[in-house]
């Protein structure tokens, strides 16, 4: 494609009225996301080993890299999702394949630059804990 064509769509508005659609959006997901919330869970203990794995292969990547954070957590608190949070200076990745290992670990992954100048990568696990059902069945 030629460059005109995307200097067009650059410079068109799209107008749509976000907060209708968050609203319905919310409306259809509030009542299995409350219930879900509020329901007793347990550790998923595959889901965690996946998540402390991932942790300490990514804490070996970026071990020579200066100014590093590397937080996880493994049950936040509502969703019964865990996460490992890096933050640093940069991110040049030095040993692909054992990252390749945390992206399959993992359910997903945003790479992100911070207004302070950081650069944020998230890894999300689902399912690090799981709701117990009280009522018994399915």
């Amino acid at each position: 494609m030629n460059e005109d064509y995307y200097e067009e769509f650059d410079n068109t508005t799209f107008e749509v009225d976000e907060d209708a659609e968050s609203d319905a959006f919310l409306e259809l997901i509030a009542p299995d996301f409350l219930k879900y919330a509020d329901a007793p869970k347990i550790l998923n203990k595959e889901r965690v080993m996946d998540l402390a794995t991932a942790e300490k292969a990514l804490r070996e990547i970026f071990k020579d890299v200066k100014n590093v954070k590397i937080t996880s957590e493994a049950n936040e608190e509502i969703s019964g999702t865990g996460s490992i949070s890096i933050t640093a200076p940069e991110a040049e990745i030095s040993r692909m394949f054992t990252f390749a290992g945390v992206l399959l670990l993992s359910d997903g992954i945003e790479i992100f630059p911070r207004t302070d100048g950081l650069v944020q990568i998230d890894f999300g696990f689902y399912d690090t804990a799981l709701p117990i059902n009280l009522k018994g069945g399915n």
